[in-house]
């Protein structure tokens, strides 16, 4: 018999089912989550916050989720793509399994049935977990390998070579890859299958894989988050090793269900993401492409009490006039932490990796316009004598 409290309480509902009903019916959370998070990163990066007006947020969160959120999407397809196509390979891998005789039914002397009611009971099998996981890193040795001689030949010197190198290895995969995927019923194609079952096969598939795929992971990791030290290598070839387990556990775990593979390949992912510096190479890149921050080369037009400003916090700028006779001064070279607020929150070149470097605020009623300027600017700039 129910008590009182037992139909007066009602029934908590699981966290992760709150969750799920709201952000995941209800999409319009996801981009103030997404936004702030990414805004929120920026401000802990550069160790500032300025002060925002509502509207002012509100726009700023609206852009920098929908460029963020494309940027995470593309890193993301990187890193499925592979992912889908071990899938597609596995599936045509795995034989069909034979259908079981009805137990009810007495075989007949006329026909007999191929397959027998009072079968032999086969032996254990022996569960071999890391079956396939010394050839995935084989292959994916391999191609780093190649990929690594490439490079060595371009530091010496021979740049026309490694980069047809570069090109040769990438089209040997993707178009190798893709005329299994797209071919794969023809006759010619699908005897093949039994041949790419065994273990120089499946060494093949994936040879073609990551031959495919290394170039466009440097691509995205240069473009991103491009390693300028020592640890930063490190963390890049604990994330390199890190996709590899991320495909082989894809490949281990393909006969299981949809959400239990995403509970294995989901976190492994955004561990990738996190160690190779793909999150916060998006949040970098993001504000750089819309104009807010982290924008390296800028030239900046200044009135004189502007200049003045500068001239007090960094006594070597090159603050000059434009004309003889003219009220503006152009600052050459500097980089911009953000512009977001009132000020900007400038520092000299290279400070942008560098925080040991001084920074300053310049009031944006002070500035008049700012421009990008080229590398060769940026040096000459640089090295000009202070007037």
């Amino acid at each position: 018999m129910a008590t009182a409290r037992d139909t007066d309480a009602p029934q908590a509902a699981p966290l992760w089912r709150m969750l799920r009903q709201t952000f995941g019916v209800d999409l319009k959370w996801w981009v103030p989550c997404w936004g702030g998070g990414m805004v929120l990163t920026h401000f802990l990066r550069i160790g500032y916050v300025p002060s925002l007006s509502l509207g002012d947020l509100g726009v700023v969160l609206s852009a920098v989720a929908l460029f963020g959120g494309l940027a995470l999407l593309g890193f993301l397809a990187l890193l499925v793509v592979p992912a889908w196509m071990i899938g597609l390979m596995v599936d045509q891998h795995l034989l069909p399994v034979p259908l079981r005789a009805k137990q009810n039914v007495t075989p007949r002397s006329a026909l007999r049935s191929y397959y027998r009611h009072a079968q032999l009971k086969p032996g254990k099998r022996r569960k071999r977990v890391l079956d396939r996981l010394p050839v995935f890193a084989c292959a994916a040795v391999l191609a780093a390998c190649y990929y690594a001689v490439m490079l060595l030949c371009a530091h010496g010197g021979h740049g026309r070579v490694a980069t047809y190198g570069i090109v040769a290895g990438f089209c040997i995969g993707a178009s190798g890859l893709t005329i299994l995927a797209v071919a794969w019923d023809l006759d010619r194609v699908r005897r093949l299958w039994p041949l790419l079952r065994k273990r120089r096969g499946t060494l093949a598939l994936m040879l073609l894989l990551y031959l495919a795929f290394w170039p466009l992971a440097g691509f995205a990791v240069g473009y991103l988050a491009p390693p300028t030290a020592g640890a930063d290598w490190m963390y890049l070839i604990l994330s390199a090793v890190m996709v590899i387990m991320m495909h082989w556990a894809i490949y281990a775990t393909h006969r299981a269900g949809f959400s239990q593979r995403l509970r294995v390949v989901g976190p492994a992912m955004l561990v990738a993401l996190l160690y190779s510096g793909g999150l916060l190479g998006m949040v970098d890149v993001s504000v750089r492409k819309l104009g807010i921050g982290m924008l390296d080369g800028v030239q900046l037009q200044l009135t004189e009490q502007g200049c003045q400003i500068v001239k007090a916090s960094w006594p070597e700028a090159a603050c000059r006039r434009a004309q003889p006779s003219s009220p503006v001064f152009v600052l050459p070279a500097v980089d911009i932490v953000t512009r977001l607020g009132s000020d900007f929150y400038v520092t000299q070149p290279g400070g942008l990796a560098d925080e040991s470097k001084p920074r300053l605020l310049i009031p944006a009623s002070q500035i008049l316009s700012w421009s990008r300027v080229g590398k060769s600017r940026k040096v000459a700039a640089t090295a000009a004598p202070t007037r």
